[in-house]
This record gives C-alpha cells, sequence and structure tokens, in this order.
C-alpha cells in the first residue's frame, strides 16, 4: 500500500492534473501522513471540499421514479429480463386479461398492442425487439381468446415513447402497453 501511495504521489507531481485520476480526499491525506507531502492535485481538492457545494439538480434527476404506477402496470406487460420471452407475471396477467376479454365485462372490447423498448440500443434493433414484444403478447393473448381478431393491432414504438418519470434506459421501459376500446364490429 505504501508503495502504491508513493507511485501516485510521485506521478502526481510530475503529470498534469488532469491525467491523474482516482486520488480520493483519504489518499491525500495517507500521502501526507507517509511522505511529508502532498501533490498539489491534493490542495485544489482541500480547496474544493471547502468550498460549499451548489445544489444544482437536473429536473430530469428529481422527476425520475424507479418503478411504474399501478396504472402503468395495469395498461402493460413487463419484460424485465429484457428479450422478447414472457415471463411467470406476464403469463398471469395475460391469463387475467383473456379470462376479462372472453367474459360479459370486456367481451366487446378490442386490443392495440403497442411494443417498446429502452433506450440502450441502436435504434433499428430496439424497433425489432419492440416489435417481436407486441407479437410474443399478441400470440399469446390470441392462442387464449375466444375470438382471436379482439387483438386488432399490433405494433411497434421501439424507444420513442419512454413512461414519463423514469430514465430512456429504465428496465420498465421493455414493455407492452395494452390499449383497449370498443370493438367496430360486434364480435
Amino acid at each position: 500500500m505504501r508503495y502504491l501511495l508513493f507511485l501516485s504521489a510521485f506521478l502526481v507531481g510530475f503529470l498534469p492534473a488532469s491525467t491523474v485520476f482516482g486520488l480520493t480526499p483519504q489518499e491525500c491525506t495517507d500521502i501526507k501522513d507517509v511522505y511529508g507531502w502532498a501533490p498539489d492535485i491534493c490542495e485544489s481538492q482541500a480547496q474544493e471540499a471547502s468550498t460549499p457545494p451548489t445544489l444544482v439538480t437536473p429536473k430530469s434527476a428529481t422527476a425520475q421514479t424507479t418503478k411504474p404506477t399501478a396504472q402503468q402496470i395495469e395498461d402493460h406487460i413487463f419484460f424485465p429480463g429484457g428479450g422478447t420471452n414472457l415471463d411467470a407475471t406476464a403469463r398471469q396477467q395475460i391469463e387475467l386479461l383473456t379470462q376479462l376479454l372472453n367474459g360479459e365485462l370486456l367481451g366487446n372490447a378490442c386490443l392495440a398492442l403497442v411494443g417498446h423498448s429502452d433506450a440502450s440500443g441502436g435504434e433499428v434493433a430496439n424497433m425489432q425487439v419492440s416489435q417481436a414484444r407486441a407479437d410474443a403478447v399478441s400470440a399469446a393473448l390470441r392462442q387464449r381468446l375466444s375470438d382471436p381478431q379482439k387483438v386488432e393491432r399490433v405494433m411497434a414504438a421501439g424507444e420513442s415513447v419512454p413512461l414519463e418519470n423514469m430514465s430512456p434506459r429504465s428496465r420498465w421501459q421493455r414493455r407492452v402497453e395494452i390499449r383497449a376500446r370498443k370493438c367496430s364490429v360486434s364480435m
């Protein structure tokens, strides 16, 4: 440890401050304790530490949440593991939705499914995976519905319509939105 501290101090003394990374205030204190002096970068860090920080928080950071709202959970089927495979929670949600669509309460409802992705991939790949997600939900619903034509539209939005108040890279952006409306033709 002492050798690393000495080497850090040696390098900091000869390199511009902008090229040295990773000296924490504790490391500066350790260097000064062991060698009786500290590199200039430590002095500038000490001055920065004594200057009161200004609290500037980006608006997007304050508005972001970590989980979807209850309404978002109800209106979407999520793919928290990524990819296009339906997990147990998604299959359970599809089963419940199917029961409602086959029943009296939503018997005359039709669906539009919109696949979404997070912003971690390229635009083309995100569009493809969001379409595959919508197709997976569509296939699961049509397999269970008494009238498969109740799934009227299946489309992809890619990363273009993120959930509000969440990072575009959040895992919760990987989802299929369920839009229900009254069917245009009696079923």
